[in-house]
């Protein structure tokens, strides 16, 4: 009797891989299914070594049945620059190509410390902190809501903020942020100086 063979062809290989977010110590990734046929996906990833992947390792196998076309990675070293690919996999056989080119992500900047406002005048109070991170992108000083007062370049560490009320408490903090996240520091309250009485 004739036999019947079933093959299935192979699924595409995932394409748009990105980075969405990071954290200190965590790194979210997105990717699309190109052509699709993926059934589920096997993530790779290496430690940066003078700006080239090292050696990969899996992170998620096909055997995790990793369905989304995404993934967090967390607990990794503060502060570390890594490498990610996928492959994808489905009922009979992978793609054979991981994603290509994989993507290279900087987990985010170390927290300022020591934020802390001096008022100069009925108006005005300055604002100083300690840099503790040679990767962001600019500070942000920041009200209680985390509206953002004003941009400043990488390694600034201190601001003068004017046109603020006389006798005034004003809650602020600063960020050191990068384009895919911020690391906040402590908060302080400035007082502005009460008017002379006339």
């Amino acid at each position: 009797s004739d036999q019947i063979i079933s093959s299935m062809t192979l699924p595409s290989t995932p394409i748009d891989l990105v980075a969405t977010g990071v954290t200190q110590n965590s790194a979210s990734i997105s990717w699309n299914s190109g052509l699709g046929g993926a059934a589920r996906y096997k993530i790779e990833r290496a430690t940066d070594i003078s700006g080239a992947p090292g050696t990969w390792g899996v992170i998620i196998d096909w055997t995790d049945a990793h369905t989304v076309k995404s993934l967090t990675d967390p607990g990794l070293p503060a502060n570390g620059v890594f490498w990610y690919r996928v492959a994808a996999f489905n009922a009979d056989q992978d793609s054979g190509t991981a994603t290509n080119p994989p993507i290279r992500v900087q987990l985010g900047v170390n927290a300022p410390t020591g934020f802390a406002g001096s008022a100069i005048s009925v108006s005005s109070i300055t604002w100083a902190w300690t840099d503790n991170s040679g990767n962001e992108e600019n500070f942000r000083v920041r009200t209680s809501t985390e509206g953002a007062l004003v941009t400043l370049a990488s390694n600034t560490v201190s601001w003068t903020e004017i046109g603020l009320g006389p006798n005034t408490s004003w809650p602020r903090h600063v960020s050191a942020d990068t384009t895919l996240g911020h690391s906040d520091s402590n908060s302080d309250t400035g007082w502005t100086w009460a008017n002379v009485p006339s």
